[in-house]
């Protein structure tokens, strides 16, 4: 868009109505004519003149009701969203914004942009200010109807005292209370039909990192319904092709220059050995050795399915064929609240020969109504195995936490021999990507229990291949369990 040369001094009263209107109706209009932000090294107002990068994500910013941005450090993002802030407040009334920073220096520092930014618009462009404080700015409108930003510290009762209109959370990656403060603040937000931004640096090590990566990465894989944005390190024009080493060469941790300062978006979210991500390098070194590919079915090789059982939860399954010294992973399914005559059909849709289907202990239970044809309760395997799913092979529970904990090495023990199709596995690879140990908040030490967030499901059954099908090709001779009237698939059931 292009800039106007505005002598606001030299305006008539038309003209000043004119403008309020486009200023009114276009953020992006008020950022290229009345926005002045602070340069640090001059110590002085400047006119904000937006980089490349930045301008493709006004509209990221003005259009999306839940955004998470992912980024480099200075960047000016934090001034964008100043500057949106205040122009929010002058052109809606009965509008609020809440801004949690994980500090209070850091809160008070984003009201102070704000200010620094509606300081220097026309008087005429600007609403009466009601009240102007450390921590909340309130602007009044006409017949008394009022705007108002809060910028907050961290409290776990989030943005739930009064619903904003927009809620944005700064640095979360930093910040320990990120998912508490979402889940107790959104509810309230998605009802009103407010929005969301999440802006954060990809510090593995911030005690908000792991709600911060699930969000993001959930983003990316169509997971939840935030659009995303991700700045890289060079997005500031005016850095060397040399930043990065010279950060490096001037003694700055490698580790540290480049969690503050990624490059791609896969850097940005991977987690080299960060505490409690279980299969973190091991799906690193897949990334690496293209083992995240194109993997198509080859026929010829039946095609073992691994299940992890659920209603209320999900139900996942992982198809793999063994070829060779690699365990080939073509394809994932995953879905809640489905009978097992749902997954019988999945399966039967797919041109596959089947093999074993693996499931976990759980399947030797009884359930009611289970078959209409059956009087009595039948074991989820009985319904199986009637459905078609044959033959079905059990894998024993767990003991205790330590057993979980070595079926949970013997998939990382695994992982090297595994190759995974890039997109229709794209669900469970996140699974394997983000499942990892509980951290006390408090003592930063790791539980022996994982996470019950969305990876468990995908990371269960591919636990499931881990232990199953290693004991069944220990335990069995292949011609002593093999039904051959089943191997030809599903095609049998009248679906």
């Amino acid at each position: 868009m292009k800039k106007t040369n505005i002598k606001t001094d030299e305006l008539t009263i038309e003209q000043k109505i004119l403008e309020c209107k486009k200023v009114a109706g276009s953020f992006r209009y008020f950022l290229d004519n009345y926005v002045y932000i602070e340069d640090k090294e001059a110590h002085t107002a400047i006119k904000l003149k937006l980089w490349p990068e930045q301008e493709r994500i006004v509209s990221l910013i003005t259009d999306s009701n839940l955004l998470i941005a992912l980024k480099a450090r200075q960047l000016g993002i934090t001034w964008l969203y100043a500057a949106y802030c205040d122009w929010l407040l002058l052109v809606n009334q009965l509008y609020l914004i809440v801004v949690i920073s994980t500090t209070e220096e850091l809160s008070i520092e984003f009201l102070e942009r704000v200010y620094f930014i509606h300081d220097r618009l026309p008087l005429w462009l600007k609403p009466r200010t009601k009240s102007r404080t450390k921590q909340t700015f309130e602007l009044q409108h006409e017949k008394g109807l009022t705007s108002q930003i809060k910028s907050l510290p961290t409290t776990e009762m989030g943005a739930q005292s009064k619903t904003p209109n927009l809620l944005i959370m700064d640095e979360t990656c930093k910040n320990r209370m990120s998912r508490a403060i979402f889940n107790s603040s959104y509810p309230g937000i998605e009802a009103a039909k407010g929005k969301v931004a999440i802006i954060s640096n990809a510090i593995k090590e911030g005690a908000g990192w792991y709600f911060t990566r699930d969000m993001y990465l959930g983003s990316m894989n169509g997971m939840n319904k935030f659009k995303r944005i991700f700045l890289s390190w060079n997005a500031n024009p005016n850095r060397q092709k040399t930043f990065i080493q010279d950060m490096i060469d001037s003694g700055m941790d490698e580790r540290d220059v480049r969690e503050n300062y990624p490059e791609t978006e896969e850097a940005a979210i991977e987690d080299r050995n960060i505490k409690g991500v279980y299969y973190s390098k091991q799906m690193s070194d897949a990334r690496k050795e293209g083992r995240i590919c194109a993997v198509p079915y080859v026929q010829g090789f039946e095609v073992y399915t691994f299940w992890d059982l659920g209603i209320d939860d999900a139900t996942s399954i992982w198809f793999m064929q063994h070829i060779g010294k690699q365990y080939r992973f073509i394809d994932y399914y995953e879905n809640t609240g489905m009978s097992q005559a749902h997954y019988a059909k999945i399966l039967k849709e797919k041109d596959y020969v089947y093999g074993d289907h693996i499931m976990p202990h759980d399947v030797a239970k009884r359930q009611a109504g289970g078959d209409a044809d059956v009087e009595v309760a039948l074991t989820l395997k009985e319904i199986s195995e009637n459905l078609g799913i044959r033959p079905v092979l059990t894998v024993q529970k767990a003991k205790d936490s330590q057993a979980v904990l070595n079926a949970i090495e013997n998939g990382r023990n695994i992982l090297g021999q595994c190759v995974f199709d890039a997109k229709k596995c794209a669900r469970g690879i996140l699974c394997l990507e983000s499942y990892r140990a509980e951290v006390d908040e408090e003592s930063n030490l790791l539980s022996k229990r994982p996470v019950d967030n969305f990876a468990i499901h995908g990371a269960d059954s591919f636990r499931t291949f881990a232990e199953g099908y290693r004991q069944k090709s220990k335990a069995t001779p292949y011609e002593v369990y093999r039904n051959y009237s089943y191997a030809g698939g599903l095609g049998y059931l009248g679906m």
